[in-house]
């Protein structure tokens, strides 16, 4: 069941498998290529201000892998095979990172390094010991990226009059209340 509103340029269609409404916009005509040219074009310069470093290559000769029985599914499996996967390294000595890179690792990922300075990542969602290792390795490659995307620095901006106005005659307007009861 697909039911369509029409309103100008805003067009509200019914999604059965969603079961939710989703208003999309409608372009008077269908966007010219160099239009969509120019759109390809500030997307990527916008992730190209963000990322100011590449990732690295991870060096699994780098890495202590280690394997235990784990918590997770497989039923008697569980018992008898060592399906847990636990990533280790210390992050001070990894110099396959960039300096720069290994700092940002170690301030975004305070919770997962030890005292002895290792960076733990552990895995043990799947079945099967490879899947996990995969997974792990997958879970450092995402660590790395998020590390190597450089925040944007804060504006520094004042609160503007209208909204500390607002906030005032809101408290003015509780208080009344308050004082009518």
């Amino acid at each position: 069941m697909l039911k369509v509103f029409n309103f100008s340029f805003l067009r509200r269609t019914f999604l059965p498998s969603h079961k939710r409404y989703q208003t999309l916009l409608l372009l008077p005509q269908p966007p010219t290529l160099q239009h969509l040219k120019r759109l390809v074009q500030t997307k990527s310069t916008k992730d190209e201000e963000l990322e100011s470093f590449p990732v690295p290559k991870i060096e699994e000769s780098k890495l202590k892998i280690s394997f235990s029985r784990s918590s997770g599914p497989g039923g008697q499996n569980v018992n008898k095979v060592n399906t847990q996967v636990e990533i280790r390294f210390k992050v001070s000595e990894a110099y396959w990172i960039p300096e720069p890179i290994r700092e940002r690792l170690q301030q975004l990922n305070e919770s997962r390094i030890n005292k002895e300075g290792e960076l733990v990542i552990v895995s043990q969602r799947y079945r099967f010991q490879e899947r996990n290792r995969e997974d792990c390795m997958q879970k450092l490659k995402e660590l790395l990226q998020e590390s190597c995307l450089v925040p944007k620095k804060r504006l520094k901006t004042s609160v503007p009059e209208w909204s500390k106005e607002s906030r005032l005659k809101e408290k003015k307007q509780r208080s009344q209340i308050k004082k009518d009861r």
